[in-house]
């Protein structure tokens, strides 16, 4: 009993076995896995693409500084690379989390700081393409050719697999925290039993069960033995 002393010999198991989670543990660890919700987005590529495409045929021709026009090609690039939602607020992001984002064929884990919403990813390109000595001259061109209508979302949240991978990560929840190895002290004659080595004990005892001893119902192996016994005479 735990609180009490462990009245018999120093047990040293002599078998692996995992170390088994309590119920308030597994119920703890499924609220909080139910309270995590990670969202799931696709990159589509073809955004970053068309967006761009129509910058520069829109840029092509026009009397515009070469190496501005540059500046905001490759502004563009890098705001895509990262990647754009619609908004933080309908996206229900807090900018401290994570999200899972098809790329390739796979799902790869982003910060959600990362990546932009329309607003910040349009802050962010005119903060990236003027600087002080071209100010006047960059706003002129912001307001003329109307560059924040070139931002638009490449990440599409996908509700069903977030709701998937959701469920999953309720589900999948480890039984075992840890293992003790053939050899390794269990419990010393007189230790008090605490929680932790109450643990080690149950865990232990069905392992050993499960492998070598009779976890089932005692009147089964009762009505099995007498049909043993009256086989025999």
């Amino acid at each position: 009993q735990k609180g009490k002393p462990w009245l018999y010999e120093t047990l040293i198991s002599p078998i692996d076995f995992p170390i088994l989670k309590t119920e308030t543990e597994l119920l703890q660890e499924r609220e909080s896995k139910a309270s995590q919700v990670i969202r799931y987005y696709n990159l589509d590529k073809n955004v970053a693409s068309a967006q761009i495409s129509g910058l520069m045929a829109e840029l092509k021709g026009q009397n515009i500084d070469s190496d501005f026009a540059s500046d905001v090609v490759d502004a563009f690039t890098e705001i895509y690379d990262r990647g754009i939602i619609s908004s933080y607020e309908e996206e229900g992001a807090s900018g401290k989390g994570v999200i899972l984002v098809q790329k390739d064929k796979r799902a790869v884990q982003v910060p959600e700081r990362e990546v932009y919403d329309v607003e910040y990813a349009v802050k962010t390109l005119r903060h990236m393409v003027v600087s002080e000595d071209r100010q006047e001259y960059a706003d002129s061109l912001f307001n003329q050719y109307r560059f924040q209508d070139y931002i638009a979302p490449n990440l599409i949240f996908d509700q069903k697999k977030t709701d998937q991978i959701h469920l999953q990560a309720i589900d999948y929840i480890s039984p075992t925290k840890g293992m003790v190895y053939t050899g390794q002290l269990i419990v010393s004659e007189g230790e008090i039993v605490t929680a932790e080595v109450a643990q080690l004990l149950d865990s232990y005892k069905q392992e050993y069960e499960s492998s070598f001893g009779y976890s089932g119902s005692f009147y089964g192996l009762f009505f099995g033995h007498f049909i043993v016994i009256l086989v025999i005479f």
